[in-house]
């Protein structure tokens, strides 16, 4: 049985961390865009953001978080 849990927590591990979002190219759309479709005041809006959690250990347990994004800047304000 313990064997059974720990290879599928290997396998759902191993799935998890192939799921990787690559940017890509930026589309027309988005270069087009002149303002924000639910807040046309707004200087500057996340098209795409995704945050990553991990924990180290030296002599105290640290976590490092790690966000990246894309981000969309209308104008000097933004």
């Amino acid at each position: 049985m313990k064997l059974h849990c720990t290879l599928f927590i290997l396998l759902f591990s191993i799935l998890l961390n192939a799921q990787r979002f690559d940017f890509g190219k930026v589309s027309e759309d988005e270069i087009r865009q002149k303002e924000h479709s639910n807040d046309p005041e707004a200087a500057a809006t996340y098209i795409y953001k995704k945050g990553k959690v991990t924990f180290t250990h030296d002599k105290i347990w640290r976590y490092v978080y790690e966000v990246e994004g894309r981000i969309k800047v209308y104008n000097k304000r933004g």
